[in-house]
């Protein structure tokens, strides 16, 4: 009976049902992270034609102009997945692009000297953060220890350019797949105690290492230097710092790459549209499966805090289906008040009464 009971009524507790109440008791954040979305702006006409006409071929359209650019050699492979990271590669880091086409498809793709604009405005957010008088520490998630490693020099030549030495003034920090756990939480220790102190901090994680199990809501900036094509990865690396404890608002900047496919199309395409659109097939699943479920959690009080007898711990949208009505009917429960389950109810059934 319980587990028939369950597969109807979730309990479910999350940022959005809290009430208000018991978010500012806990010191959960009160505002959603502020997040924006950039547009890579390509700094020279070379670097757009490579995007352009790379991630054209990689899609299999043929890019006017782009006949005799050595970048027109890259390789459609009629595989979603294999287009997909293909997309993912030349969106982080142009040259882990090329050396993955050279070594799957010995395309012999020249290594790119020029220009590296994502990478570029990456940096420059990281100095227009350190300009501030506060609030200048920041996690920089990325997904490859390449794109890492390609943001760590752009930095080192910005801060050599800008005299303020090789890390811009920052004590920067390292999380990823070979870091153990343990030093994972030294990390997070360490960093904390320098923010502290007035010291400013970057941490550079990759995103899959980081999603889960860290606290970093001593950190308020999050850069996300390309996206991931699961929304739950990046909703749990925003969360590192958006948790309890938080005391700032945070500020996400995320960095999506564009191209135009030709003029008569006359509209911008994106280099992470596939990724763009398995996210949104991802968060529209999920919400169908949480909008048409119940939330038991509602049942439960705020207990144990003077002045607040009988509020409930939670907030949320009436839901209600007659499905639901007639599968408790089944079980024995006949008393049914459009969605309001009695607390005397949930106890009898998970004590076995009914």
């Amino acid at each position: 009976i319980i587990k028939e009971f369950l597969s109807i009524y979730m309990f479910r507790r999350t940022q959005y049902d809290l009430n208000p109440i018991l978010i500012k008791t806990i010191g959960y954040p009160e505002t959603d992270p502020i997040e924006h979305d950039i547009d890579v702006l390509y700094e020279t006409q070379q670097e757009a034609d490579i995007y352009r006409i790379a991630a054209g071929a990689i899609n299999g359209k043929i890019v006017p102009g782009g006949e005799n650019n050595p970048y027109s050699r890259v390789s459609y492979e009629d595989n979603p997945l294999v287009r997909t990271n293909m997309l993912r590669f030349l969106s982080a880091d142009i040259n882990m692009f090329v050396k993955v086409q050279n070594d799957r498809f010995q395309n012999n793709l020249p290594i790119w000297h020029g220009t590296k604009s994502k990478i570029n405005m990456v940096v420059n957010k990281v100095v227009e953060l350190s300009n501030r008088t506060s609030n200048q520490s920041v996690i920089i998630f990325v997904h490859y220890i390449e794109e890492r490693d390609s943001i760590k020099e752009a930095l080192w030549y910005k801060g050599k350019e800008n005299g303020m030495g090789p890390t811009l003034g920052y004590i920067i920090y390292e999380i990823d797949g070979n870091v153990e756990i343990k030093d994972r939480e030294y990390i997070l220790f360490d960093s904390k105690r320098m923010i502290n102190s007035d010291q400013k901090c970057i941490i550079i994680a990759t995103m899959q290492s980081s999603a889960e199990g860290l606290n970093m809501q001593h950190f308020s900036n999050i850069i996300i230097a390309s996206t991931d094509y699961n929304p739950g990865n990046e909703f749990q690396a925003i969360k590192r710092a958006h948790r309890i404890g938080q005391q700032n608002e945070v500020h996400v900047w995320r960095y999506i790459h564009r191209y135009i496919l030709g003029k008569k199309e006359n509209a911008k395409r994106h280099i992470d549209l596939q990724v763009e659109g398995k996210k949104a097939e991802k968060i529209e699943k999920s919400n169908d499966l949480i909008n048409g479920s119940f939330n038991a959690a509602r049942n439960w009080h705020i207990r144990d805090l003077s002045g607040y007898n009988n509020e409930k711990s939670v907030i949320f949208k009436d839901i209600y289906d007659e499905n639901i009505e007639n599968t408790l009917i089944e079980l024995g429960i006949t008393k049914i008040d459009k969605g309001n389950i009695s607390d005397e109810i949930i106890k009898d059934l998970l004590s076995g009464k009914v």
